[in-house]
């Protein structure tokens, strides 16, 4: 159910601009700088969360959790009749109104779902009995009756839905501007926002190699060795692009 994105990529990212703010406000204090490094696989397992707490102080090895939660059940992804939805029905009220919403009151009395423990020890069985019952509505049917019951619980997205979702345009998470060679392009906003200072997206995707002279500069090239660079064709006369 995954569309592929590079996670260990922009949680290193994230990571390393966390660590260069904590130590600018260092330096602030002491007026001392300090190298700042992080990588993919730290990044990684950063994120491993209670799952690493779960076996460094128990050594429990958690199984692979698939698109259900690795301790809670029902927690997880369902299928609807013309679709997928998530349920959360993360303590024993929830999942006594879960039940009642859906008719299944009998599972309330079968005993390999009398508390959270037996229900996640039987997670998968129970996962196909409750598909049974979601797919005699829709998607819309159960996310309205089980939000009016207080169970959360959505819808889960494509990517052309999610991104066309009227909340997005609301959190103003797409954003219109012109490209010098593709027209008016859609980019994604910031998902920060800061009520004094915020921010904004200013420029479109650049062309290829567009800052590569401005980047040289920077790094104390200077215009006759950007000559020599461009007749050596390392940089592109025309784009600037490198290899051009």
């Amino acid at each position: 159910m995954g569309l592929g994105i590079p996670v260990a990529d922009l949680l290193a990212g994230l990571f390393c601009a966390y660590g260069v703010l904590a130590a600018l406000q260092a330096r602030q204090r002491t007026g001392q700088g300090q190298e700042v490094t992080t990588s993919l696989l730290e990044s990684m397992v950063g994120m491993l969360s209670f799952q690493a707490i779960r076996y460094l102080n128990g050594g429990d090895i958690p199984p692979q959790a698939g698109n259900h939660h690795s301790i809670i059940a029902p927690y997880g992804v369902f299928k609807a009749r013309d679709g997928l939805f998530t349920i959360g029905a993360t303590d024993e009220k929830s999942w006594r109104k879960l039940c009642r919403v859906i008719g299944a009151l009998e599972l309330q009395e079968d005993p390999r779902f009398e508390n959270n423990g037996s229900r996640f020890q039987f997670r998968h069985e129970l996962a196909d009995l409750l598909s049974q019952k979601l797919q005699k509505g829709t998607v819309e049917e159960w996310e309205q009756r089980l939000t009016d019951a207080s169970i959360p619980c959505g819808p889960v997205h494509t990517i052309d839905q999610a991104l066309n979702h009227p909340q997005l345009s609301s959190r103003r998470m797409i954003v219109e501007m012109e490209h010098p060679s593709a027209g008016t392009v859609r980019l994604l906003g910031l998902p920060v926002k800061l009520s004094h200072t915020p921010g904004r997206i200013r420029h479109p995707p650049p062309l290829l190699g567009q800052h590569t002279r401005e980047v040289l500069r920077e790094f104390g090239v200077s215009p006759g060795e950007l000559e020599d660079l461009e007749e050596a064709r390392v940089i592109g006369v025309a784009t600037g692009a490198i290899g051009g």
